[in-house]
């Protein structure tokens, strides 16, 4: 397999737009929440540096190595989600190039088998984006003012990497018929879109503090 990362940037952009669906989706989300995680990690060494925010050191540090760990995880992820659909996208080529009807049932069920495999790691994926996104909150509040900016984007590629993971599950689901998985894994995804809508929120209500501290002609409306 291509080691993606180790890639230029740009040549791994490009690899995106092959038309290809490897990478895809997956991996996108897990790079959005690794570039997120880099940021806030930059947000916690700038509030480390400035004596003013002493009394946030410890806990800033804290969650500086909980970057770090969700950071590697999302990286494994990144790769993990190439590998299995890379498979899944093997078995459906064979599937559709075969004309033997039991050879193509044979295929289809292991694409199938494959498939849930890939509808896990979006999963776990969701999971780290989301405590991105919680940890971007705390340090938007608490961590250097002057990098909130960081934050920001630590918060919003945070839900936005939770959302394509949950797109990516959504979708997925719709080739299975219906079966006791299926049904676990919708329940499994139920309280994450409940998550998703109070984090979309929190965010929503940082935008709007911004805008209320430089705003002060009242210029800019933002209704949640």
């Amino acid at each position: 397999m291509k080691d993606y990362l180790n890639l230029p940037a740009k040549e791994l952009l490009d690899e995106y737009g092959t038309g290809s669906h490897v990478p895809g989706s997956g991996s996108a989300a897990a790079m959005g929440a690794m570039i997120g995680a880099q940021l806030a990690i930059t947000v916690c060494k700038l509030t480390c540096q400035k004596p003013r925010y002493k009394d946030k050191h410890a806990q800033v540090e804290h969650l500086q190595k909980e970057l770090e760990i969700i950071f590697n995880k999302l990286k494994g992820y990144f790769y993990r989600d190439i590998e299995i659909f890379s498979e899944v996208s093997k078995l459906r080529i064979q599937r559709d190039q075969t004309l033997i009807f039991e050879e193509k049932d044979k295929f289809q069920r292991a694409q199938l088998e494959q498939l849930k495999l890939a509808s896990d790691i979006p999963l776990f994926i969701a999971d780290e984006a989301f405590r991105l996104a919680e940890i971007g909150i705390i340090l938007f509040d608490s961590g250097f003012k002057s990098a909130r900016g960081d934050s920001g984007v630590a918060i919003a590629n945070g839900i936005g990497a939770a959302t394509g993971a949950l797109f990516v599950i959504l979708l997925n689901l719709k080739s299975f018929q219906e079966s006791e998985w299926k049904d676990q894994m919708y329940i499994t995804c139920n309280p994450r879109f409940l998550k998703l809508q109070t984090l979309q929120l929190e965010a929503m209500k940082r935008t709007a503090l911004l805008k209320d501290e430089g705003d002060l002609n009242g210029q800019l409306e933002i209704a949640f």
